[in-house]
């Protein structure tokens, strides 16, 4: 029996050394995958477990490895913004068990913050890019890697922050997530003097750091809303809004014999 996690978050580590020191105190011989995207550099992993690397291949690919490592039990602590691997578990799962091999799915919905008037929602990357197009100075762009591309042909100067680098010709890449404390934040801002900020809709406490400062200097602040998961739901599914309820269901279903 194996457990399979999906991971990439800090909230995907701190996850799963609770659910291995469950384990480890109960003296449940079982093995834990921790699955990455692959697409970070040297990410923080969590001690305890297998590392897997890389993507799966959709969700045959997902359904393959279930089957060939007799998963039994599988958690999704991946980004609110990973959609696609979200549904390619949801629809991976959902298949399996109609051929009989139901097998429970633990997911955490980190929070998203409180929706607030003077943060400018989009649906899209694509809408962001239109709508700060006019704007000139230094723009910050706290989207990730993938999307900076969008933002090349601004007329402003771009600073991206992600977690790889990026080449960017209208501006500087800083390769560095969130910094825990706010008043690293502010030194960014200081130093750069952002006329405007571009994010996601994280729900992170050290996220949250560039739009509190934003708010207190009156910079615009462009936010891509939650994304939805478009896939079948799967009714085997127990979805937590912090990270001790969703571990905790899974305790309690093992203490039943679920």
């Amino acid at each position: 029996m194996t457990i399979l996690i999906f991971g990439g978050t800090a909230d995907a580590i701190n996850a799963t050394k609770q659910l291995t020191l469950f384990l480890q105190q109960h003296h449940i011989n079982t093995p834990c995958v921790y699955s990455l995207a692959g697409v970070t550099k040297n990410p923080n992993t969590p001690d305890g477990v297998r590392i897997r690397s890389g993507g799966f291949g959709g969700v045959q690919g997902i359904i393959d490895y279930i089957v060939h490592h007799d998963v039994r039990y599988v958690f999704d602590f991946t980004h609110p913004y990973a959609t696609q691997i979200s549904a390619h578990i949801n629809q991976a799962l959902y298949n399996l068990s109609r051929t009989g091999y139901p097998i429970p799915l633990y997911r955490y919905n980190r929070p998203a913050w409180q929706r607030d008037t003077y943060i400018h929602y989009r649906d899209t990357v694509c809408d962001i890019a239109t709508a700060t197009a006019h704007i000139q100075g230094n723009i910050f762009v706290a989207l990730g890697a993938k999307d900076a591309p969008l933002f090349l042909h601004h007329t402003g100067n771009i600073i991206v922050r992600s977690m790889r680098p990026v080449s960017i010709a209208n501006g500087t890449c800083i390769v560095a997530p969130p910094p825990p404390n706010i008043n690293t934040e502010q030194a960014l801002f200081d130093t750069h003097n952002f006329t405007a900020v571009i994010c996601k809709d994280s729900g992170t406490d050290n996220g949250y750091h560039k739009i509190a400062i934003a708010k207190h200097r009156h910079i615009p602040v462009y936010m891509l809303s939650r994304p939805r998961i478009e896939s079948v739901t799967y009714e085997n599914t127990y979805t937590g809004t912090d990270i001790a309820a969703t571990v905790g269901a899974f305790i309690q279903h093992v203490q039943q014999g679920i």
